[in-house]
């Protein structure tokens, strides 16, 4: 068998034992999200998610595998906070599609996961598969939470896209869209913004095009 198939196996086996257990324990679920992470497909997810919900060990499965304390959980849909993390796992291995699907599934269970809108709208947008559903995502994550420097930036990014580089206004002068240059700015200068080499890309990217060569450069 290839390491592939034997993760597939493990899979099967561990979920079958879960699905066979009065009591089954946190390990076991722990161990069924890493096979689960490595090999699986968001429709093995979704079984998992089912049965830990089912066995009331979600919430401490999720806090387990992604380092949260359940405080910090407080308030979150539990399996979509699960469905997120597994999606993060999947995109940090490249399988797109099933990252894009991982989200998709918590956004089904919480369709307002500022999390799951923003890293779903993103890859949609780097894509170029379905910019107004990017749209809508990245619009409700940074309503969601307009302080965080990754989902300004995406918001930032949609807008340069878009060819909005500036602020628009209305009738009465007030700010009506802010453009991909003022919010690439307000990402590049919080904390993160200033360490990420994205996050300053993309702000040059947007001086660039602004015909602000000297600052393009310096942020590149």
């Amino acid at each position: 068998l290839t390491a592939a198939n034997r993760g597939v196996v493990a899979q099967v086996f561990i979920a079958k034992a879960a699905e066979r257990a009065t009591d089954p324990s946190l390990d076991l679920f722990t161990e069924w999200f890493r096979v689960t992470a490595m090999v699986g497909t968001p429709a093995h997810a979704r079984a998992l998610i089912a049965k830990a919900q089912s066995a009331g060990k979600l919430r401490e499965l999720v806090s387990r595998v992604s380092g949260q304390t359940e405080a910090e959980l407080s308030g979150r849909d539990p399996r979509a906070q699960a469905a997120y993390v597994l999606g993060n796992y999947y995109a940090s291995d490249n399988r797109t599609e099933q990252a894009e699907a991982a989200y998709e599934l918590a956004l089904e269970y919480e369709p307002s996961h500022p999390w799951a809108c923003n890293n779903l709208g993103y890859s949609l947008l780097e894509r170029g598969t379905d910019l107004e559903r990017a749209g809508v995502l990245l619009e409700r994550a940074h309503a969601a939470l307009p302080e965080e420097a990754a989902i300004t930036d995406s918001l930032g990014w949609l807008r340069y896209k878009q060819g909005i580089l500036y602020d628009e206004r209305g009738p009465d002068g007030a700010v009506s869209r802010r453009g991909a240059v003022n919010l690439l700015q307000a990402a590049a200068k919080t904390d993160r913004g200033q360490r990420d080499p994205t996050i300053l890309n993309h702000y040059g990217d947007a001086l660039w095009l602004a015909g602000r060569a000297e600052d393009a450069r310096r942020y590149w």
